[in-house]
């Protein structure tokens, strides 16, 4: 019976959390950044020593429980690899700023969110020029907190410039701001319901029934 009771009350802990994190207005993501430049070009998707690195700042704004809007600020460097035995020609330092759309499948799993996102972004590599890339990805969140979620995405970025379409993997957390804890939105709760309640049956709340 204990054990039930222990069991139930972790579920719903659980569900409230998700929850929480579904109806959390904006959040702040920090990612580290796989860039994977060299698969497109003629190389291997499993040859991660030719990744390069990079970080992403990103803001979120959430418009539904499952409907984020997401624009994440990038800073990496590239290789830019010759046609002629695969070597590295020169590295690339690059900023990029997309405007993307995340569709969450499960918004309040409680174990873990998976979701889709498509967008358009531009990447400015210094000295090189921009050029704009439709990126296109999957993204797997862990919620660890009722606040944050640890989160791995992975993205085909599709550039209008021969050479320049690429694969991207990140690793990184965000941060959920204005989401309520269980205690206080437990505590809202029950003062509510001392608020409605109504001993005498008269339509006067017991607070203001003198």
């Amino acid at each position: 019976m204990v054990c039930l009771t222990l069991s139930l009350s972790v579920s719903a802990q659980d569900t409230l959390q998700a929850q929480s994190l579904s109806n959390a207005k904006f959040g702040l993501t920090f990612k580290k950044l796989f860039l994977d430049y060299q698969t497109t070009n003629g190389g291997n998707f499993g040859y991660f020593g030719r990744y390069t690195s990079g970080y992403e700042l990103g803001f979120n704004y959430r418009i539904q429980p499952n409907l984020v809007l997401y624009a994440p600020l990038r800073f990496g460097v590239i290789d830019d690899y010759t046609n002629e035995g695969f070597t590295v020609e020169e590295h690339i330092s690059t900023v990029s700023l997309d405007g993307q759309i995340h569709y969450n499948l499960s918004p309040d799993n409680k174990l873990f969110q998976t979701g889709v996102f498509a967008g358009i972004g531009a990447v400015m590599e210094l000295d090189n020029g921009i050029n704009i890339k439709i990126p296109v990805g999957i993204k797997l969140s862990f919620p660890f907190t009722q606040k944050a979620t640890i989160d791995w995405q992975s993205e085909f970025r599709k550039s209008f410039e021969e050479g320049k379409s690429n694969f991207q993997h990140g690793l990184g957390f965000t941060y959920w701001l204005g989401v309520k804890s269980m205690a206080k939105e437990k505590e809202m709760s029950e003062k509510e319901k001392r608020s409605t309640k109504d001993s005498a049956g008269d339509g006067v709340p017991d607070e203001l029934d003198l």
